[in-house]
């Protein structure tokens, strides 16, 4: 659940603001991922774990209002549910801290209980708002012909095996340099940075750049997708919408470039309300912006 302050500014170190609003809504990246999926028209399971507390009682109703399949989703008593605490400045920019609650309880050998209950999955979303090792365990066990996409966030340093297991690694900017020890301060040294992680075996590494779009980068080179232009109002879930709806024109056959383009779109729409989710948009919507604001390409 979020917990969203909105501020002019961000606070310094030891410094005390006003804020300029408040409030609670859903978040986190696998649930807003699935909720982004579920509006985009696919069908969703999601994965994960609640506390036996109000906010987890509440998620449960939200995921269910939304159409996402939570047979999957464990509750875990004596462990509240995870929270995160959002500041949004003016710009629409955030910072976000996540204390996981029962998210951080998602084992390897829950994770092995519940994979049956998905035996027609075709695309397998992950994100590390789980234990690491509970992510590893599902791309060290994956399935031959699906695809799996990893958002690596929060940013934390990947075990050298899981990168060859990914197909898809979607890192924004500060992730890259986190996973790739190098700074990312120009195109150049981005193409660099995600050109290391593809050595260590990822196939291909999507680097989301906000406001700049996103780049392509595989042993083929390093190709910019431009973002679409939009007025932000909140940025929070921005990068979830844009990880649901690439697996959503992955999933319909479209080609990479396009996959992305569609994927910036969807995340520039979800950027007009505030909440991770609020903004969150159709598939109608997105073809109708897309097509109003940039070519689409082959």
């Amino acid at each position: 659940m979020d917990m969203v302050v909105r501020v002019k500014r961000f606070p310094r170190p030891g410094e005390t603001l006003t804020g300029t609003g408040f409030q609670m809504v859903p978040g986190g990246k696998g649930a807003n991922q699935a909720v982004a999926l579920s509006r985009l028209g696919v069908p969703v399971t999601m994965f994960g774990k609640v506390g036996n507390d109000s906010f987890g009682e509440a998620y449960l109703a939200i995921l269910k209002k939304e159409k996402v399949g939570a047979e999957a989703v464990a509750t875990e008593v004596g462990t509240p549910t995870g929270i995160a605490v959002i500041e949004i400045d003016k710009s629409g920019e955030n910072h976000i801290i996540v204390v996981p609650g029962a998210n951080g309880r998602v084992s390897p050998g829950d994770i092995a209980a519940r994979l049956p209950l998905l035996p027609e999955a075709d695309i397998y979303l992950l994100q590390l708002e789980i234990p690491l090792e509970s992510a590893a365990y599902v791309l060290r066990n994956r399935t031959a012909g699906k695809i799996y996409i990893l958002d690596p966030a929060p940013a934390a340093a990947l075990p050298e095996d899981m990168y060859a297991c990914v197909d898809y690694l979607t890192p924004n900017i500060r992730e890259l340099e986190i996973l790739s020890g190098r700074p990312v301060r120009n195109r150049e040294e981005l193409a660099a940075a995600a050109a290391a992680l593809v050595r260590r075996g990822a196939s291909v590494v999507i680097v989301k750049a906000g406001e700049n779009g996103a780049y392509i980068v595989s042993e083929g080179g390093c190709e910019h997708i431009p973002a679409c232009p939009v007025s932000p109002v909140d940025t929070t879930g921005a990068g979830d919408t844009f990880n649901a709806a690439f697996a959503v024109a992955l999933g319909k056959g479209f080609s990479l470039e396009k996959s992305v383009q569609f994927a910036n779109a969807a995340a520039a729409l979800s950027t007009r309300e505030r909440g991770a989710q609020a903004g969150m948009p159709d598939e109608e919507s997105v073809w109708v912006f897309l097509g109003t604001v940039s070519p689409l390409p082959n």
